[in-house]
């Protein structure tokens, strides 16, 4: 018996040993081992030699046909990848994680996806580029991003990069090249020798401090103590766009990522491109940025053209960064020829710069009627470089008060920013939802930009990002779950029929739907006070004057109605009698009833569409 129970434990210890080892087994596949941004595993990838793109614009081959049987939201998403999903286990997001989780964009009815950049860069955000024609290896290098664009436009979606040409990092070769006296090189840049007494500003000097910050140039070369026109700062000097061979390299570049299959491309600080603060860059009207756009537009054209039949469109979709309004840039068009140049840029004031997204529709038929040789409206309320709109509110509406010291953001706030982020996907052109704006990140940015650049909260651990960049340290850039881990996961929400994300799916489904909820057509637009009344006292207590009310034909038009009510007292909008209403989506609406021409809405989020018939006695 004792022999008995000896061998009993004997092989319940085995079974548990070898259970044990299976778990660790599964648990090392999936554990995480995190790294740096510039890792030295990373930044022996790098290619530190690379003079010249056109050698990989010769050998590049499409290899991403798109799917145009899925029709266009016109809904944009900036993503940053690296804070998106991990797909390799070490921290950091990448092209790997993010085409695992590429139905997080079908389901949302996001069409375009504008990618902030993503080649070997000094720094984790991207914005001081090595090398123009590669991926960043902390991304998963270039089969990773081939991998993620080919089932991208599988799944119908368009895919933008941005791209840097203002500047390049102090450790792009051009510029290491430059800094050991190579004439050709020198003259890719602005150097130059000050004045006596001469005031610098927008500047870098070569010296041992800033080679020091560094890893990828050869520490044996001393700093020559050069002077050059850096915009942004040191690390980051100006490229001279007076250089026709300067130019025909950003050609290489575009049509390089052109030809592999890219449907258009977001240009970063191009306002930059001349008249720096200091006087030792050239001045412009605005006609030299026009002609440098059309010759890159020209060029990747022509490029693509030869698989034109297999893209989203045989036209490259071309915007600039802004900060005003669009109707300001007109200059950046065309060029002088009347070329195409770029066909929109960012809407930096409509939404962002204020307090709200309602805008009547005779404000929207101006803003669309205003917009230069037809091109493309894309209002945003966030981008990786702003306060967070919902920050913004918090302070300038409510002092401070709707987000508590851990982060917790109460009702009032939560349905305002709701209500305002539905109502700008309703109002047509191309609007652009930036980085988990849908989950409510809020992040704070005076804490540093990495809390607007932070992590998505995946329920599911495999994919969550956590890491920081080597040089600049932890304080200043490590990218996580920062404001987020208070809110609900993606998977979460994405269960949640009335959460951001579903009633955002649903006003982009509707968009598929109806051309006239999508286009920049000021045709469309239908004056929402000649449709609707309030019935009761409470006017204040409902935005009816904001619903967007599109023109289907000559008898039909589309409501779409995103409301919030903030207190007991439940609005009745009254439809005109010269209408019947049709609940064409039921499925769709959230608090609000219709009864006899009357939409009744609930306290919280209301939303809904339906079409207006007009009465043939009318």
């Amino acid at each position: 018996m004792k022999n008995k129970n000896i061998l009993r434990n004997f092989l319940l210890s085995a079974s548990s040993i070898a259970l044990c080892t299976s778990f660790l087994t599964i648990s090392c596949e999936n554990k995480k081992t995190n790294k740096l941004w510039g890792d030295d595993s990373f930044n022996k990838k790098i290619k530190l030699d690379n003079l010249t793109y056109s050698d990989e614009l010769q050998t590049v081959k499409f290899i991403a046909p798109f799917n145009k049987n899925i029709p266009h939201s016109n809904t944009f998403y900036q993503l940053i990848t690296y804070a998106f999903a991990d797909g390799n286990n070490d921290g950091i997001g990448d092209f790997i994680g993010l085409s695992e989780k590429l139905d997080y964009f079908v389901n949302l009815g996001i069409d375009t996806l504008y990618i902030s950049p993503i080649h070997p860069a000094s720094s984790y955000h991207g914005y001081d580029v090595i090398d123009y024609t590669d991926v960043a290896p902390e991304l998963g290098g270039m089969e990773a991003f081939d991998d993620f664009l080919i089932k991208a436009h599988k799944k119908g979606i368009r895919v933008i990069l941005d791209l840097v040409f203002n500047h390049t990092s102090y450790e792009h070769p051009w510029f290491q090249k430059a800094l050991q006296g190579d004439p050709k090189y020198m003259k890719y840049y602005n150097f130059y020798e000050p004045k006596a007494n001469e005031k610098e500003v927008k500047y870098g000097i070569d010296d041992q401090h800033l080679r020091s910050l560094f890893h990828n140039v050869d520490k044996k070369i001393p700093p020559t103590n050069k002077h050059y026109v850096a915009e942004f700062w040191g690390g980051m000097p100006d490229l001279n766009l007076d250089n026709p061979e300067v130019i025909q390299e950003l050609i290489n570049i575009q049509s390089f990522w052109a030809k592999k299959g890219v449907d258009g491309f977001r240009y970063d600080a191009f306002y930059h491109f001349f008249n720096s603060e200091n006087n030792h860059e050239s001045r412009d009207d605005g006609s030299k940025i026009a002609s440098i756009f059309a010759q890159l537009r020209k060029n990747s054209e022509l490029a693509i053209a030869d698989t034109s039949n297999q893209r989203s469109s045989n036209e490259l979709i071309m915007f600039g960064e802004w900060w005003g309004n669009p109707s300001d840039a007109k200059k950046y068009f065309v060029d002088k020829n009347n070329n195409k140049a770029l066909n929109g840029v960012l809407d930096g004031v409509n939404y962002a710069s204020n307090s709200s997204t309602f805008i009547t529709s005779d404000t929207e038929k101006l803003i669309k009627d205003y917009l230069p040789y037809n091109s493309l409206w894309l209002p945003s309320i966030d981008n990786h470089d702003r306060i967070r709109w919902i920050q913004k509110i918090n302070r300038e509406f409510y002092s401070g008060t709707q987000i508590d010291e851990n982060g917790f953001v109460k009702d009032i706030l939560k349905n305002y920013y709701s209500l305002n982020f539905l109502n700008m996907l309703t109002k047509g052109g191309n609007p652009i939802i930036y980085h988990g704006d849908e989950l409510m990140m809020h992040g704070n940015k005076a804490l540093g930009d990495q809390y607007v650049r932070e992590a998505f909260n995946w329920k599911n651990d495999k994919y969550n990002v956590d890491f920081y960049e080597r040089r600049s340290g932890k304080d200043s850039s490590h990218i996580y779950t920062h404001s987020i881990k208070n809110l609900s996961s993606p998977e979460e929400l994405i269960k949640d029929k009335n959460s951001l994300y579903n009633i955002a799916s649903d006003i982009n489904k509707l968009r598929r739907e109806f051309i006239q909820l999508r286009e920049t057509n000021s045709e469309y637009i239908a004056n929402t006070k000649e449709f609707l009344t309030h019935t009761n006292s409470n006017i204040t207590n409902s935005f009816a004057e904001y619903y967007t009310v599109r023109k289907l034909n000559n008898n039909e038009y589309l409501l779409v109605l995103v409301d919030n009510v903030f207190n007991e007292i439940n609005p009745v909008i009254q439809i005109n009698e010269k209408f019947t209403v049709e609940n064409i989506h039921p499925e769709m609406n959230r608090n609000i009833t219709l009864k006899d021409n009357q939409l009744t809405l609930e306290k919280g989020i209301s939303f809904g569409v339906f079409k207006l018939i007009k009465k043939q006695s009318f």
